[in-house]
This record gives structure tokens, C-alpha cells and sequence, in this order.
């Protein structure tokens, strides 16, 4: 009898197949709004820092005009751009003696409700000084001040342009406010010698660290 031979058998190799997590098909109804809206905050952000940006040269462009013209005087060297930090009881540009200016560059200035701050402002931390603004349209090389009809009368008075008889009217106004070209303004401020004012007044005291350069 022959032994019968026995038949080899090979396992099959079995892998075992990962388990693999299928992501669920269904989408966030809300994501493509929640994208637009980050995306618009994001260049909301950038358009605000650009804004600040070209405030804080324009501020510094009027110091340096401010600083250049009355070079020859010694207050003259104290005129600052004001840290951001004490904006809440400093101007834009502080030490400009018996001023408080307001500056403003943009697309759209809007002088009348920067004079408004100015004058809050001064009401509280100004102490008789006299509030005024001074803008620029954007991408415009003209330079403004906007100030209270009675504040220009009353340097006109000290400047000898107009007579003391004729200025007791000028309270009789009220609050009208002029504008005038910001050469034409400085040219004044010097005729009228205002720093020589600033004895009679209490002026706001600048810490050396309330300031930008």
C-alpha cells in the first residue's frame, strides 16, 4: 500500500484593513458668512492701523511746521505730538502756548465735531485755552484751521487789524466758526503774539514722557 501524500495547504495571509474614519459629508452652513465676516474684520483692522498711521504723520507734519516757524523762541522747542495715551487731557499736538489743536486728515474731515471735542476738551483740561482744528482733505495739499469766529476777532485785536471798540461786539456772535488757510493762520498767531498770554493762564503740565517724536 502506498501512503497516500498529503496535499499542502497555505494560509492565506490576511491583512487586517485599518479602520479609517470618513469624514462626515455634511458642511457648516454657516462657514462661507463666518470666512466673509473674518475677512472683513481683518481688513477692517488693517484699514484702522492705516488710518492711525497717517494721523500720527500729519500731527507730526504740523509740529515740525509749528517747531520750524517759531524757531527763534523758546517754547517753541516744547511743542510735541502727544502720546496716545494721554490723549484724555492733551491735544494733538500740546505745548502750542494758549492753543489746543485738533488735527484731522482724512477722506471726508469733519471740523465742525472736531471743534466740539476741542471745546469739551478745553472745558475740562484747557483752562482758557483756545480750541482749534487743523485738517487736510486726503491726497490734498492744502492745510486748514477751523476756529471760533470770536477766538479769530479777539488775535485780529491783538494783532492790531481791527480796534478794541469794534471787538466788544464780538461776543454778540456766539459760536460761529471760520475757516482760514493754515500759513495765513500762523502769520497771524505771530502778529498776535498769544505766547505772550500764557502767564495770565494755567496751562496743562506735559510729563517728558507725553510725547511721540
Amino acid at each position: 500500500m502506498t501512503a497516500r501524500k498529503k496535499k499542502k495547504t497555505t494560509k492565506k495571509k490576511t491583512t487586517k484593513k485599518k479602520a479609517t474614519r470618513y469624514k462626515s459629508t455634511k458642511t457648516d452652513p454657516y462657514a462661507g458668512v463666518k470666512k466673509k465676516l473674518a475677512a472683513k474684520k481683518k481688513a477692517k483692522s488693517q484699514l484702522g492701523r492705516t488710518a492711525r498711521q497717517y494721523g500720527h504723520a500729519f500731527e507730526n507734519l504740523i509740529k515740525n511746521k509749528v517747531k520750524k516757524k517759531f524757531e527763534a523762541y523758546p517754547w517753541a522747542e516744547r511743542v510735541r505730538r502727544s502720546d496716545q495715551s494721554h490723549r484724555a487731557w492733551l491735544p494733538d499736538v500740546a505745548e502750542w502756548p494758549m492753543l489746543w489743536p485738533e488735527c484731522q486728515t482724512t477722506e471726508h474731515p469733519n471740523p465742525d465735531k472736531k471743534m466740539q471735542q476741542g471745546e469739551a476738551d478745553c472745558i475740562k483740561h484747557g483752562f482758557g485755552l483756545i480750541p482749534i482744528c487743523v485738517w487736510r482733505k486726503k491726497r490734498a495739499q492744502s492745510i486748514n484751521v477751523t476756529l471760533d469766529a470770536r477766538a479769530l476777532f479777539f488775535m485780529m485785536e491783538l494783532a492790531g487789524d481791527i480796534v478794541s471798540s469794534a471787538a466788544e461786539h464780538f461776543d454778540e456772535l456766539g459760536r460761529r466758526l471760520v475757516t482760514m488757510d493754515f500759513e495765513d493762520f500762523l502769520v497771524l498767531y505771530d502778529q498776535a503774539r498769544l505766547w505772550e498770554l500764557t502767564a495770565e493762564f494755567r496751562m496743562p503740565q506735559v510729563p517728558d514722557e507725553a510725547h511721540d517724536d
